[in-house]
């Protein structure tokens, strides 16, 4: 006689009913009616043609977009136009660093900068006046020197020979924002800054050679694609299962 017997599919757990006179349960209500409306913004932005190329058909990166928006209190887009993903790691553009300084009320109208010597000695600070006591705060003091024992103008395609004037400002006004104003600008570095360093500085790997790590992950992404590949497992032919040695040590007691 066949077996005709079905086999059962498990149950689906219950649906979670929360209650609303619980202050608790209540949050947690209106957090996942926030997070789904916050999920279909970003949907939507995700789908449009203007926006910066890495956002696009990227909801979570959008999401992430939105929410600095929102600790920053800007608009999504202007927050996702300048901002950059370099080693792994986000900035902002230094121009858009400079706006979020000068409309943020900290100081009576815009950041200031100050030139000093030429060619090599060439330098610049920051000065922003203070909204509230109207002190004058002086920011660290970039120049020529200190861009070459950092490296910065020794990397290939270095703006710091080309735009010597426009990366000290640059430079600047991101010292400036982290000492006076970090509340303003989240405490993030520049896109200039975070290409000027190197990637082992931002995101560094303890106790594990860099080469060797390096070739590692190599080996798990195509080469073509650039997708990464999932391990498969070895066959293994079958084996008698070794013959389980027994302690010859005495037993010992526990009380």
């Amino acid at each position: 006689m066949n077996d005709t017997t079905q086999p059962t599919t498990a149950a689906a757990p219950p649906a979670l009913v929360l209650d609303p006179s619980n202050p608790k349960e209540r949050e947690m209500m209106v957090r996942e009616r926030e997070f789904a409306f916050m999920q279909r913004e970003a949907n939507a932005l995700a789908s449009a043609d203007i926006i910066p190329a890495q956002f696009k058909g990227k909801i979570s990166d959008c999401m992430i977009a939105m929410n600095m928006a929102a600790r920053l209190n800007t608009d999504p887009l202007q927050v996702m136009q300048n901002l950059y993903v370099v080693h792994g790691r986000p900035a902002f553009s230094a121009a858009y660093m400079i706006a979020l300084v000068n409309v943020s009320g900290i100081i009576k109208g815009r950041l200031r900068f100050e030139y000093n010597g030429e060619g090599e000695t060439r330098s610049c600070y920051a000065i922003g006046t203070d909204a509230e006591t109207g002190e004058d705060l002086i920011g660290t003091t970039i120049d020529m020197a200190m861009a070459d024992a950092e490296g910065w103008s020794k990397k290939a395609g270095s703006k710091w020979k080309t735009m010597p004037e426009q990366m000290l400002a640059y430079r600047a006004a991101s010292f400036w924002s982290r000492q006076y104003a970090p509340d303003a600008t989240m405490g993030m570095h520049t896109k200039e800054e975070v290409e000027d360093l190197p990637e082992k500085e931002i995101n560094p790997i303890p106790n594990a050679p860099e080469s060797s790590t390096m070739e590692k992950l190599k080996e798990h992404v195509d080469k073509e694609t650039g997708e990464v590949i999932e391990h498969q497992p070895q066959q293994v032919d079958d084996q008698p299962a070794p013959d389980v040695v027994k302690n010859e040590g005495p037993d010992l007691a526990i009380d």
